[in-house]
């Protein structure tokens, strides 16, 4: 009897003890990929910024009313739409990739979509549309990093978003480029 109830707090202990290792290898190893996906999303960002044409987007902005007939719209919006393409086959595809200016519309964001490779509600009017914030942990900056990364949840999922400055030939920063994971890949 008393062997049986030795082996029982033995047993018992094991198993609580695995439990726990279990629990901290998996948070470990949770957090690194996440961390190498945060560097992933974050370093795609900056490459597609730097491809970006600065003129382009400078052009586009001062247009009052973008067309999406305009010549370097559909430039950028092959540009937008191939990188998503590009990587359907990825472990982690991009969902969406963008370029967002500062918002003449009132965007709760401070943002408006320049070009996005995802369809809008009014597809006459792609360019300018607003970037509505509905959660605040999502924000970009324009002035302080040159880079960053965000993660949020919504209805869809769970989302990271890396972005990075635009900058003008003249060194000012005109936009964002930005990059978006669905983290249920991951």
């Amino acid at each position: 009897m008393f062997r049986t109830r030795i082996r029982i707090v033995v047993l018992s202990t094991a198993f609580a003890i695995a439990a726990i290792v279990a629990l901290a290898v998996y948070f470990i190893a949770r957090n690194d990929v996440l961390q190498r996906e945060k560097e992933q999303v974050q370093a795609v960002a900056l490459v597609f910024a730097e491809n970006i044409d600065p003129v382009q987007i400078e052009r586009l902005m001062h247009e009052k009313n973008p067309s999406t007939s305009n010549a370097d719209y559909k430039k950028l919006h092959l540009m937008v739409q191939e990188i998503v393409k590009n990587t359907a086959t990825f472990q982690n595809p991009i969902s969406r990739a963008s370029i967002l200016v500062p918002t003449e519309h009132s965007a709760s964001s401070g943002f408006d979509f320049l070009v996005t490779s995802r369809d809008v509600e009014n597809q006459s009017q792609l360019a300018r549309v607003p970037f509505h914030n509905t959660d605040l942990t999502f924000y970009f900056q324009m002035k302080k990093p040159s880079s960053g990364v965000s993660s949020w949840e919504d209805a869809d999922g769970s989302w990271m978003n890396g972005y990075a400055q635009i900058i003008s030939d003249s060194g000012a920063c005109i936009g964002l480029a930005a990059i978006e994971f669905n983290q249920a890949n991951t």
